[in-house]
């Protein structure tokens, strides 16, 4: 139950933060069987996105992020909700996050 509270959270902070942002996103967002998938695209991409290959396993939970300059991949179990979520605003550019 906690988990869910918890991710029902990150999933508004996730939902409000993409609305804020620019209109040339293109955003794709699953959860199914407590797992999290993203891809968001851009249509204007710039030099600020950033690459990224990381991949994080502990053996029960884990989240596996690529991007490149237009297109942002991330799957993740639902613990680890938060650091998919400040990776993405850093590839985005945006250095401030909770």
């Amino acid at each position: 139950m906690i988990d869910d509270v918890y991710n029902t959270h990150i999933i508004k902070d996730f939902n409000r933060f993409i609305y804020d942002l620019s209109p040339n996103l293109s955003v794709q967002m699953n959860i199914a069987n407590k797992v999290l998938d993203i891809e968001i695209s851009d249509a204007n991409a710039e030099a600020k996105h950033r690459k990224m290959n990381i991949l994080k396993d502990d053996g029960y939970s884990w989240y596996l992020i690529e991007s490149d300059v237009s297109t942002f991949k991330a799957n993740a179990t639902n613990d680890y909700l938060r650091p998919v979520l400040k990776y993405l605003k850093l590839w985005l550019g945006r250095k401030n996050f909770r």
